[in-house]
C-alpha cells in the first residue's frame, strides 16, 4: 500500500494538481491533512481525503476515517484534538476509530 500525504499547501493548487499527476498510478491513497484553503467541490481536490485545518474556511470534516486492507486510518490536522499539549487526546481517538495509522499536521512543538 502506498500513501501519499500532504498538509498546508494554502491554496497552492499548482502542488496538488501536479502531486495527483505525477503519482496517480504509484499511489493508492491520497491523502490532505487541512489548510487546503480550496473549495471542497473543487477539482484540485476531488482525489484527495481531505480534513479541516485551522486555515481552512469550507466545511470540511475535522477527522476522517480511511479503511484500507492493511487497517484504518485516522486523518487530522491536529489542532482540535489539543496536540500541542500532549497526543493523549489523539491517542485517545485512534484507539476509538481502531486506526492503525494516524496522519496529522499541525505546531507539535513541545517544550521540555
Amino acid at each position: 500500500m502506498k500513501i501519499l500525504v500532504v498538509s498546508d499547501t494554502h491554496s497552492k493548487k499548482n502542488i496538488l494538481a501536479d502531486l495527483r499527476d505525477k503519482y496517480s498510478n504509484e499511489v493508492d491513497y491520497f491523502i490532505h491533512c487541512g489548510d487546503s484553503e480550496l473549495d471542497p467541490n473543487s477539482k484540485w481536490v476531488s482525489d484527495y481525503t481531505i480534513v479541516e485545518g485551522n486555515c481552512d474556511y469550507y466545511d470540511y470534516p475535522e477527522k476522517e476515517v480511511v479503511a484500507t486492507e492493511e487497517g484504518n486510518i485516522l486523518v487530522t490536522h491536529g489542532h482540535l484534538y489539543g496536540v500541542n499539549y500532549g497526543l493523549d487526546r489523539l491517542a485517545l481517538l485512534a484507539k476509538q476509530e481502531n486506526a492503525k495509522f494516524v496522519f496529522l499536521w499541525s505546531y507539535t512543538s513541545l517544550s521540555s
